[in-house]
This record gives C-alpha cells, structure tokens and sequence, in this order.
C-alpha cells in the first residue's frame, strides 16, 4: 500500500515537470557503468593495443614509400609531374 502511494506521488510530481527520464536515465548509466578490468586482462589488452598500433605504424610508412615512389614514377596527362600537388602537399606540411 504505501509503495502504491509512493509510486503515485512520484508519477504525479516528475510526469508533468518533464523530469520523469532522470531516474530512467540514472539507471541506464548504472547498467552501463564502466567495469574496472582485472590486471592481467588490462596487461593482454594493452600488449594487443601496441601490437595493433605498430602493425598500423608500419603500413602507414609503407604507403607514404608506395606514394613517394609513384609520384617520381608517375605524370599528369601531359606527361609533365604533378608539381601543384607536391607544393600544396608541402604546405600543408608547413
């Protein structure tokens, strides 16, 4: 009975004021909480992390060579260089 009378005191006080999606908000944030990782979880994910990132690291070196090689290789239509696109390359760089 009293929870009756409570839950109808909630509902007629945070429905009208807008503010009824606060307590479903707070739980959503609970359920969605973060959980602190064990140590031994945290060491694997943090290998696996540096592992992911030099495997990441060295792809991005390989296709700055892939560029540079075929930018000296490579011309426009009239068989000249790209010369525009290397200086705004070097601009933006600046």
């Amino acid at each position: 009975m009293i929870m009756t009378i409570v839950g109808w005191l909630m509902l007629i006080f945070f429905l009208p004021t807008g503010v009824w999606a606060y307590p479903f908000d707070y739980v959503g944030s609970w359920v969605t909480r973060p959980i602190p990782m064990k140590e031994d979880e945290f060491k694997k994910a943090k290998y696996d992390l540096a592992r992911t990132m030099e495997i990441l690291l060295q792809k991005g070196k390989q296709i700055i060579e892939d560029k540079k090689n075929s930018e000296k290789d490579s011309g426009n239509l009239q068989g000249r260089p790209l010369k525009r696109w290397r200086l705004k390359r070097q601009l933006m760089k600046d």
